[in-house]
């Protein structure tokens, strides 16, 4: 059926490629707290990380593991996903995260080595 609901998006790989992408792009989020990465995937690791603070938000030790589960460094980033993040954003009931949109990428200019034969004064073309 053309159209149907879709839960979420596939993202062009399978389930387990696509939820270590997502586990990866979520722990770089609580890390650095800004990801430059696709629409598409911003979307999906947004909900995964919205999902993510509102368990830090119930402090029990059921919310601890299943976020030991999704961080790749539990170990490093456990601590800010339960003290600062949780902190941040206790009082807000959801909407914890953004996604914006980049300009789009300029494609870079080439820069070539001159060569032995050419002289340092700049080219000129015969009419």
């Amino acid at each position: 059926m053309a159209g149907g609901l879709v839960k979420y998006r596939h993202l062009s790989r399978n389930s387990a490629a696509r939820m270590a992408l997502l586990r990866g792009l979520v722990t770089q989020l609580v890390k650095y707290e800004h990801i430059h990465t696709t629409y598409a995937k911003a979307k999906e690791a947004q909900r995964m990380a919205e999902k993510l603070i509102t368990m830090a938000k119930k402090d029990n030790e059921p919310a601890r593991r299943s976020a030991q589960g999704i961080l790749y460094t539990p170990h490093i980033l456990l601590p800010k996903l339960m003290g600062e993040l949780r902190n941040r954003y206790l009082t807000r009931e959801g909407g914890y995260t953004r996604v914006s949109a980049q300009s789009p990428r300029t494609p870079t200019t080439r820069v070539r080595a001159p060569s032995s034969s050419s002289s340092t004064a700049p080219r000129t073309r015969a009419s």
